[in-house]
């Protein structure tokens, strides 16, 4: 399920239990919703409001960093391809063939697995399996140097070409997101019984409707927001591919 979905389900059950909370006020007997009732009741809906605070920016800090460390992950994959690529420039004339394979692969993944200018979680799990790309350490290794320097160059081209494929392999291993279902269940439980409390005790009115539902739609935009950054492969804060772009602009000449 989407982001978008969940975060639409999150805002009918938020908001659908600040309802249930205006109607369950009208069934109640007065003796149910004396002072002492509503003073239990906000007790309890204060510390719920404070652990529910808490866990959001909690979530979205973590979301975020999730985020960043993903972006850096994929500027770092092409900083390694272009310093790859002008690697095996500097072996020579052995390593011209490579150099064309490396520009074509990657050119490959990103005309055929990207969407709107940004990767899929697919669109890196492809080239991962490319043969030209899994063969690539191989086609170092077939080189065979004639001199300290070439030597050297070869080594260098070694260790950024497995840099390079931990690198992706790890950005998609990770694609599927850091938070537990069961841990967004939970929380949405806690808001949930915090606006049933919030309608208890409130006169069922436009003015009090609308400020409702507007919590209920700003939980939902948390909950949609620390989804889109904890899967930046996916959905609509998807990582730009410029990076890897440029790269392959740069590469091969």
């Amino acid at each position: 399920m989407g982001a978008a979905a969940i975060a639409g389900l999150v805002f009918l059950v938020v908001g659908g239990a600040a309802l249930a909370g205006l109607a369950l006020a009208r069934a109640l007997p007065c003796r149910h919703l004396d002072d002492t009732s509503r003073d239990a009741v906000r007790l309890v809906a204060g510390f719920l409001a404070s652990l529910s605070a808490l866990v959001l920016g909690l979530l979205v800090a973590s979301a975020k960093a999730n985020y960043d460390e993903r972006n850096s992950q994929l500027h770092h994959i092409a900083a390694d391809v272009v310093a790859l690529d002008r690697t095996l420039l500097r072996y020579g004339d052995g390593a011209q063939e490579g150099r064309a394979v490396l520009r074509a692969a990657l050119a490959d993944a990103l005309s055929r697995r990207v969407v709107d200018d940004r990767p899929t979680a697919d669109g890196l799990v492809q080239p991962i399996r490319d043969a030209r790309l899994v063969s690539f350490p191989d086609r170092l290794q077939a080189l065979e140097p004639r001199n300290d320097g070439q030597r050297s160059a070869r080594e260098r081209a070694l260790q950024l070409a497995d840099g390079i494929a931990a690198t992706r392999m790890l950005m998609t291993e990770s694609s599927g997101g850091s938070i537990p279902s069961p841990f967004l269940l939970v929380l949405v439980s806690w808001l949930s019984a915090m606006f049933m409390s919030f309608g208890l005790f409130a006169r069922a009115n436009a003015v009090v409707i609308g400020a409702l539902l507007a919590g209920a739609i700003s939980v939902a935009g948390a909950v949609f927001l620390i989804l889109e950054l904890d899967r930046p492969l996916d959905g609509m804060m998807r990582l730009s591919t410029e990076p890897l772009r440029h790269a392959v602009e740069m590469i091969g000449n």
